[in-house]
C-alpha cells in the first residue's frame, strides 16, 4: 500500500492536452461558421416575436436557444483552458474573444425575451424547459459591484499593506454587502445557515484540546499542532497509479459512467499536476469535458483533493449528460457532491485497509473540523471585515485573531506571525463569500450522501 520514493510529476501530466480547445477555436476562425451562429442567435430571436403554444414546438426552440448556449461555452471554455494552460501572459485570439463577447451581448437579449415568453405561459410549457426557468430564475443578474471584484485580486500580495488595500476596496465598492445577498440567493441559502456557531466552536476547541493533549507541551503552538496532525497520517502514501486506481474502482460503485469518464479524462489529457502553492487545485467545466488540476505528493490529502475534484469532474460529466444539463449546477450543490466523492474514497479506503482505520478515521475527523467548522469561521472573519470599525491593518490582525481564538480555543498558541495569515486566504480576495459555501457543502454532504441516490438523480441509459 506503501508508494516507492517518490519521484517527480510524470511529464504525461504535466500540461493539459491543448487539443480538445483548440478544435473548438479553430472552427470559429472560419467566416462562415461566425454567419451560421450569429444566424442562429437571430432565428432564436425572431421566433420569441411568435413564441408558440404547441409544446412540440416550444420544445424545439427550446433547444435550439440550449444549442447557442453550448456553443458560446464552449467558445468561452476553449479559451480558458488555454490560457490556464500557456500562462497569463498568453491570450486567445482577440478576434474571436471580441466576436464572442459580442455575440454573449446579443445572446444574453435573447435569454431575457426567451424568460420573459416562458413566464407569460407557463401553463403550454413542458415541465423540463419549466424547471430550467426556474433553475435560471435563481442566477439573478449579480449585482453592480460583483464586476468590481474582478479587480481586486489584481491588488492583492501577500504583503499586509497591499492585501489590506484590496480588503478595504472590497468593502468599499460594497458596502450593503449586495455581493453576499446573491452568493446566498444564487444557492437558495440563508445567512443563518452559514453561522459558525456555539456548536462549531465547542466542537472544534475539544478536537484541538484533544491534540495538545497528546504532546508533552503545556500549550502546544499551531505550527506544533498541525505538524503532529499531519504525523498521523504520515504513514498512508499512494503513487498516482494506485490513487487512481482506487477512484477509479471506488467510484464505479457508485455509478458505472464514473469510471469511464476517469478514463477519458486521463486519456484526453484533462488531468494535470503542478508544483507551487500560487497554482491552486480546480476543477474547470466546459461543455467539451472538464479540466482537472492539482498538487499532488502522494499523501493523504493530495488522494483525498485528487478525490474532491475528480469527484467534481465526474459529477459535471453525468449532469451535462443528464435530462438536466441546462440547469446550472450551483456552488453549493456542485461542492455538496465533491465533498461526498471525498467520503466513498475514504470508506473504500477504510475496507481495503482495515489495519490503516485508525488513520483514515483520525484523518476523516479533522477534515470535517477544517471544512464544516473552520470555513463557517473564515465565513465570520470575511463578514467583519466590512464593519466599518475596521480602519486599518492592525484592525485586521485583531479581528483574525479574535476569530481565530474562537476556532481554536485557549489550549493552542497562536505564534506571532499568525495575525498575518488572512493574507493567504486568497479566497478573500478572489471569491466573495464562497468559503461560507464548504462549511454548508460538507454539513450536506454528511447528511444527505447525495452519491447514495446517484442512480436516481442520474440514471444511466439502460434504465
Amino acid at each position: 500500500m506503501q508508494a516507492p520514493e517518490r519521484q517527480p510529476a510524470s511529464p504525461t501530466f504535466a500540461q493539459w492536452d491543448l487539443s480538445l480547445a483548440i478544435n473548438v477555436l479553430s472552427r470559429f476562425e472560419d467566416h462562415w461558421q461566425r454567419v451560421q451562429l450569429e444566424h442562429k442567435i437571430e432565428s432564436a430571436r425572431r421566433a420569441l416575436e411568435r413564441f408558440p403554444v404547441d409544446a412540440t414546438q416550444i420544445t424545439r426552440l427550446h433547444n435550439g436557444v440550449m444549442e447557442i448556449d453550448r456553443i458560446l461555452d464552449s467558445i468561452q471554455g476553449a479559451c480558458n483552458v488555454i490560457e490556464l494552460t500557456l500562462g497569463d501572459s498568453v491570450r486567445t485570439d482577440n478576434e474571436i474573444r471580441d466576436w464572442h463577447s459580442r455575440q454573449c451581448k446579443t445572446y444574453s437579449q435573447v435569454i431575457e425575451g426567451y424568460m420573459s415568453a416562458i413566464e407569460r405561459r407557463l401553463e403550454h410549457v413542458p415541465t423540463i424547459i419549466r424547471e430550467w426557468y426556474d433553475s435560471i430564475s435563481a442566477l439573478a443578474p449579480a449585482p453592480e459591484p460583483q464586476e468590481y471584484y474582478t479587480t481586486i485580486a489584481d491588488y492583492y500580495t501577500t504583503n499586509q499593506n497591499k492585501a489590506f488595500n484590496a480588503l478595504s476596496q472590497r468593502a468599499f465598492i460594497d458596502p450593503d454587502l449586495k455581493a453576499l445577498a446573491h452568493r446566498l440567493y444564487e444557492n437558495r441559502l440563508s445567512k443563518e445557515e452559514a453561522d459558525f456557531t456555539s456548536v462549531h466552536q465547542e466542537e472544534s476547541q475539544a478536537y484541538f484540546r484533544q491534540l495538545a493533549s497528546c504532546t508533552s507541551i503545556n500549550r502546544p503552538s499551531l505550527f506544533h499542532i498541525r505538524d503532529l496532525e499531519e504525523s498521523r497520517y504520515a504513514s498512508f502514501t499512494y503513487s498516482l497509479t494506485e490513487a487512481l486506481h482506487v477512484l477509479r474502482h471506488s467510484f464505479s460503485q457508485c455509478h458505472p459512467n464514473c469510471a469511464f469518464e476517469i478514463d477519458r479524462i486521463v486519456a484526453q489529457g484533462r488531468l494535470r499536476l503542478v508544483d507551487g502553492t500560487d497554482q491552486p487545485d480546480l476543477c474547470l467545466d466546459t461543455p467539451f469535458g472538464s479540466y482537472v488540476q492539482l498538487q499532488f505528493n502522494s499523501s493523504l490529502p493530495s488522494v483525498v483533493s485528487l478525490a474532491h475534484e475528480l469527484g467534481h469532474a465526474v459529477h459535471q460529466h453525468l449532469h451535462r449528460n443528464s435530462y438536466r444539463a441546462s440547469h446550472p449546477l450551483n456552488a453549493v450543490d456542485s461542492e455538496t457532491w465533491a465533498l461526498d466523492f471525498e467520503t466513498v474514497l475514504i470508506d473504500r479506503l477504510t475496507i481495503d485497509h482495515p489495519d490503516f482505520s485508525p488513520v483514515l478515521n483520525a484523518y476523516r475527523e479533522s477534515r470535517r473540523i477544517e471544512i464544516n467548522h473552520r470555513h463557517r469561521m473564515l465565513h465570520r472573519f470575511e463578514l467583519a471585515l466590512h464593519n466599518p470599525s475596521i480602519q486599518s491593518p492592525e484592525d485586521v490582525n485583531t479581528l483574525w485573531l479574535n476569530v481565530n481564538r474562537l476556532f481554536y480555543g485557549d489550549s493552542i498558541k497562536l505564534e506571532a506571525d499568525f495575525k498575518h495569515a488572512w493574507q493567504e486566504v486568497h479566497h478573500l480576495f478572489t471569491a466573495p463569500f464562497y468559503l461560507m459555501v464548504y462549511g454548508i457543502a460538507k454539513e450536506r454532504a454528511d447528511t444527505n450522501r447525495p452519491t447514495q441516490s446517484i442512480n436516481q438523480r442520474y440514471p444511466t441509459k439502460e434504465h
